[in-house]
């Protein structure tokens, strides 16, 4: 027997088409896949290998003297690749979004395709990792599309959303009190964006410095460096997200050095000529410290 056969190697999925060459067939019987079942018994006809691999295709003919022939070609079905690729978590607008080929392939890479846009204009035709700065915050569509040297294609999108700075919530300061001679408590209110940071600014003499960073579920910070200072001691909390992206300042708030004498029983009284470092207070709180937190006097 011999088999005609059209497109024996190519990508998945390879559609076959087969046909018999020999005189006096009556009857085929057609095995494709390899498995010694009959998948087709007309002696022409195509068919379709789903799956990568090298299959054996046999065809039985048995002609009208009932003599049986055998005949084997050999269909090669070759793997495209497979799309994948990495991205950095989140997409900040205005910052550097690095993307990263990391497909599975069979064959070498003859094209590398990368649309950022999702419009069909590419970024890069041939690197494995390309960078690009969103100019606005909108869901991006990323595609890669690839051709092996055989000339397998594929392609693969995913979809980015980029974050700009426009709804960062605003930090406040709760209170900020002393807890004993060498450290204050600053509560701050909470936020509920889970990918929020909290920083905590300190001021001295004009000067801020961060003193702290804490997760969006924390709400305090211990600030151990300022109570004895003879000054005035303000801070400040701003909300900072994982685009560096910040929020408006909360409004300072302010410890300030006092003495103290006892007057009498349960009676203390503050000395104001001891404090340093403003020229008048529009307003005050004055809070002492509890097990349970800070109490408002």
């Amino acid at each position: 027997a011999r088999i005609g056969l059209l497109d024996s190697i190519g990508c998945a999925p390879l559609t076959s088409r087969y046909f018999y060459l020999g005189d006096g067939g009556k009857t085929w019987y057609w095995d494709f896949d390899g498995n010694g079942q009959a998948d087709g018994s007309n002696a022409v006809g195509k068919y379709t290998f789903f799956n990568p691999g090298t299959y054996d295709m046999t065809l039985v003919n048995e002609n009208s003297f009932k003599c049986i022939d055998t005949a084997v070609f050999k269909v090669k079905v070759i793997s495209p690749p497979e799309i994948k690729f990495m991205h950095d978590s989140i997409g900040c607008i205005n910052k550097t979004l690095t993307l990263t080929d990391t497909s599975i392939l069979d064959l070498p890479i003859k094209t590398r395709k990368w649309d950022v846009t999702g419009n069909g204009s590419a970024q890069s035709y041939s690197d494995s990792i390309v960078t690009f700065v969103p100019a606005s915050s909108e869901l991006y569509t990323i595609k890669l599309s690839l051709t092996d040297t055989f000339g397998c294609r594929a392609e693969g999108e995913e979809q980015v959303s980029i974050r700009d700075s426009s709804d960062i919530e605003d930090a406040s300061i709760e209170v900020v009190s002393v807890l004993n001679n060498d450290s204050v408590e600053i509560s701050v209110t909470p936020t509920s964006q889970v990918y929020y940071q909290t920083k905590v600014f300190r001021k001295i003499n004009a000067t801020f410095d961060e003193i702290s960073r804490h997760p969006y579920a924390l709400l305090r910070t211990v600030d151990s460096l300022t109570a004895q200072t003879a000054q005035s001691v303000c801070y400040e909390a701003q909300h900072i997200d994982e685009c560096e992206f910040t929020g408006k300042s909360s409004a300072m708030h302010c410890t300030i050095l006092l003495a103290g004498e006892n007057i009498g029983p349960s009676v203390i009284s503050l000395n104001w000529s001891a404090y340093i470092g403003w020229d008048k207070i529009t307003s005050y709180r004055l809070f002492r410290s509890k097990s349970t937190g800070p109490e408002l006097i």
